[in-house]
């Protein structure tokens, strides 16, 4: 969750209410998928280097950084309910052990990065804990 390691906690964290205000005003309709990231919260986020929505593979409007390459749009998916989704997303990421270190009362001690994650181990932390377990009910077969 965080973009580099040894980022402290607290910095990460002010990064991740900025990212979840933002998406809450997208998901909201507060924001329309026209409205320029120049405009928002996120501006210094990212380098924008243009007006145009929907041109390139550049983020420059909401769309854009919700809906990248417009698969979305073709699948009339809303960009609203993709943002939405995103929230969710980092909330479940904070509480995997491949993302966070908390103690034992819950409070995050820090924040890890995928840069220097062994992929195989993120992706065995990154599966459903339940009840000491890591398989996931969800995606579970009836024979």
């Amino acid at each position: 969750m965080a973009n580099f390691d040894g980022i402290p906690a607290s910095e990460t964290r002010e990064k991740i209410l900025s990212w979840l205000e933002f998406c809450y005003l997208v998901a909201t309709n507060q924001l329309s998928e026209m409205t320029k990231l120049r405009d928002t919260n996120m501006a210094t986020y990212f380098s924008l280097s243009g007006d145009a929505c929907f041109s390139r593979n550049i983020p420059n409007c909401v769309g854009d950084l919700f809906d990248i390459y417009g698969e979305h749009r073709k699948a009339k998916q809303s960009i609203s309910d993709i943002a939405l989704g995103a929230m969710l997303h980092t909330i479940q990421d904070s509480f995997s052990k491949s993302h966070v270190q908390r103690d034992t009362s819950g409070k995050i001690i820090q924040f890890y990065s995928y840069q220097n994650q062994d992929e195989e181990m993120h992706a065995k932390e990154d599966a459903m804990q339940l009840w000491g377990t890591s398989k996931n009910p969800v995606i579970r077969r009836n024979p």
